[in-house]
């Protein structure tokens, strides 16, 4: 028996996109509220990021995944270092994006090495042989 893959994203993938959108639209709108406006459009602009991959792609094994990754990653430390040296001082809510911004690392980190070997596997074309 063949295993026919339909092209699109997995759900475990569509889910956490979601959360994304969750997690930054929420905490986007908490910031905007508390009168931080720099960083509640920071955030909602990451989750508008997660809405128009999810509408326009079906691949998640890509290079703009992937800095997509790394660039959630830099938004996390940001709300981060803003509850480490905020005036609330809530260091729990800090450590909390300290760890959101560390599984995006290794994500980010996980695909990238998964596109270098699919670009590397790929064989190569050379003028010659596609006419």
């Amino acid at each position: 028996m063949e295993d026919n893959k339909k092209p699109g994203m997995s759900l475990l993938t569509k889910i956490s996109i979601a959360a994304n959108i969750l997690l930054f639209g929420i905490t986007g709108v908490i910031y905007l509220i508390e009168g931080n406006n720099i960083i509640g459009y920071i955030l909602l602009a990451a989750g508008a990021l997660n809405i128009i991959y999810l509408l326009f792609t079906l691949k998640t094994k890509n290079v703009f995944f992937v800095i997509l990754n790394f660039l959630f990653a830099a938004v996390s430390l940001i709300v981060c270092f803003d509850y480490f040296i905020g005036n609330d001082s809530n260091t729990t809510i800090g450590l909390i994006w300290m760890v959101i911004t560390l599984i995006y690392l290794v994500v980010g980190f996980i695909l990238l090495l998964q596109v270098r070997k699919k670009s590397q596997n790929k064989p190569e074309t050379t003028p010659e042989e596609t006419t």
